[in-house]
């Protein structure tokens, strides 16, 4: 059973998790799932103007900019970071 009374998120997006996780068991992040992944890949274009145009503004908005950063470093093998290890 899913919790959803009193939760700020949706049941229908609490039930893609779930099918996710139904689907793959030892599903390791939601990035991995393939609704997920298209849902991601459908709008990063435009997530990624809305951080270049409020950057541009002098708009922080850390978690849209922190996520993205988050996604193109889990999708990418080699980074600058790995110069660090």
């Amino acid at each position: 059973l899913m919790w959803r009374g009193g939760c700020i998120i949706r049941s229908i997006f609490l039930g893609n998790i779930k099918a996710a996780y139904d689907k793959n068991e030892s599903l390791e992040n939601l990035l991995m799932d393939n609704f997920f992944m298209d849902a991601i890949n459908k709008c990063q274009q435009g997530w990624r103007k809305v951080i270049a145009t409020a950057t541009m503004y002098g708009v922080p908005i850390p978690c849209f900019s922190t996520a993205l950063a988050f996604y193109d470093g889990y999708r990418s093998k080699r980074l600058p970071a790995n110069l660090i290890q």
